[in-house]
């Protein structure tokens, strides 16, 4: 991104503008709307899970057992894994909205656009280093039974973070409020 210039950029979102036709714009389908949107808090429920192993077979050693950890799961575990769904839905909602406005672009355009492209960097980029955060927490909580909170709160601080890295590099391409213009076009459409 160190080679862009306002001509660019604003050729860019000239060409998202232009790009939008009635008659071809795309509708998402539901599943992959919701596979999109769900991929991250599954993946966080999942690491989840995996504190609560290592928390269980950190203490139960050589006595561990499928049964003793689903028993594990069910009786101290659930304190962890539940505000991590939680989180996750709200997550799961708020991204929803997000990526239906994104995949609401035709596949062509944003396949183009050199903003769309950049911004789609970044946000996987954050997400990447949140998720990765939240496997060493599960592998490290058997040594520190506490660690296994941090997921739900690395989950939300990752919502947060997204939105915050995506707004700032919108505005540092200065085209705020130019994406807020195909914002509201494809609101109208």
């Amino acid at each position: 991104m160190n080679n862009l210039t306002v001509d660019k950029i604003d050729a860019d979102i000239a060409g998202l503008m232009n790009g939008f036709r009635f008659d071809s714009r795309p509708i998402p389908s539901l599943f992959s709307l919701l596979r999109l949107s769900l991929f991250i808090p599954l993946l966080s429920a999942f690491f989840s899970l995996i504190s609560i192993l290592s928390i269980y077979l950190f203490y139960k050693g050589s006595d561990s057992s499928f049964g003793g950890y689903f028993s594990y799961l069910l009786s101290d575990g659930w304190i962890v894994v539940i505000p991590t769904v939680v989180i996750g839905l709200f997550f799961s909602f708020m991204t929803y909205n997000s990526l239906i406005m994104f995949m609401s672009v035709p596949k062509e355009l944003r396949d183009k656009s050199v903003i769309l492209g950049h911004l789609k960097k970044v946000a996987c980029r954050t997400a990447s280093a949140f998720l990765l955060l939240m496997l060493l927490t599960a592998l490290l909580s058997g040594t520190y039974s506490r660690l296994a909170f941090a997921i739900p709160l690395l989950e939300l601080v990752m919502f947060f973070a997204i939105n915050l890295v995506v707004g700032s590099e919108i505005n540092r391409l200065g085209a705020g409020m130019a994406l807020e213009k195909i914002s509201q076009l494809i609101k109208k459409i």
